[in-house]
């Protein structure tokens, strides 16, 4: 069946289409960046990535706060749900953050429980990296020690043209994140379109795979926070190829390997098309 033309973000075609399409202020005035193209679509992957995190992550502390004794669910809210507007009807959840509603509904077991599944929603899109990630719906499934399997697959109004199967395990967060319960590493392979604005002509599909685990932190610290955190990935390797659904036989190959956080975001090696530049942040 053919893969529905979705929507683009304006920089990723005028950054994949052509590596001369893009500059960086150089010593000297501009020019052109071999690689841009290729950071491009890893900040849309990286992005995609993140936005299910979101979801699993806020799935867990549900999950937290629906096992806790009474007397420390009120801290739960304060820490973890600050301003969200908690609702429970027809065994669902309904947490609002500002910008966003997601709907949780729980199975009969905890999700630290091996074998329980649950299933999340995010019912808005959502935006990063000048592209927006469509309106999600997530499984989460229990299989093993703060281990799950997130599954991402379209279904109507949700996950358009945006299919995923990721391990994830979950580590403390530590105390520079208070308002976080775990860090990530995250090990699977998806693929998607870019969901942004309608272009007539050019359509771009996205296959990744990861090579090496990525580790995801929350992006910024805080005591309270009435968003869910932004997680980022800081140390792994992902591969992707990029095919262009009106030119089928273009395919662009791109590998980032994730190298150190910095003050201002982390350092990489982005290989685009055989070129391989180092990125600071």
């Amino acid at each position: 069946m053919k893969i529905k033309k979705t929507i683009l973000s304006a920089v990723l075609i005028l950054a994949a289409i052509s590596t001369f399409n893009s500059c960086i202020i150089e010593e000297g005035g501009y020019r052109p960046k071999p690689t841009q193209a290729g950071v491009v679509v890893y900040n849309n992957t990286n992005a995609n990535i993140s936005r299910v995190l979101e979801i699993a992550d806020l799935t867990l502390k549900l999950d937290l706060y629906l096992t806790s004794p009474e007397n420390e669910k009120a801290g739960i809210i304060a820490r973890f749900f600050p301003g969200y507007g908690m609702t429970l009807s027809s065994g669902q959840w309904t947490l609002r953050p500002y910008y966003n509603q997601y709907v949780i509904k729980p199975d009969s077991k905890s999700i630290h429980t091996v074998g329980a599944k649950w299933e999340a929603k995010a019912e808005s899109p959502s935006y990063s990296y000048d592209t927006q990630v469509p309106p999600l719906f997530v499984v989460i499934e229990c299989t093993g020690e703060k281990t799950w399997k997130v599954t991402v697959s379209e279904k109507p109004d949700y996950n358009d043209n945006f299919v995923a199967d990721y391990s994830i395990t979950g580590s403390t967060a530590g105390t520079f994140y208070p308002n976080s319960l775990y860090e990530y590493t995250v090990s699977g392979s998806g693929n998607y379109m870019p969901y942004g604005v309608d272009f007539v002509r050019d359509y771009f599909y996205v296959q990744y795979s990861i090579k090496t685990p990525m580790k995801f932190v929350p992006r910024y610290s805080g005591n309270s926070s009435d968003i869910p955190p932004r997680l980022n990935a800081i140390s792994g390797k992902i591969e992707m190829f990029v095919s262009d659904d009106i030119v089928s036989s273009r395919i662009d190959h791109i590998v980032v390997e994730l190298l150190s956080e910095t003050t201002y975001g982390v350092n990489k090696i982005v290989t685009f098309n055989g070129i391989t530049e180092t990125w600071p942040n």
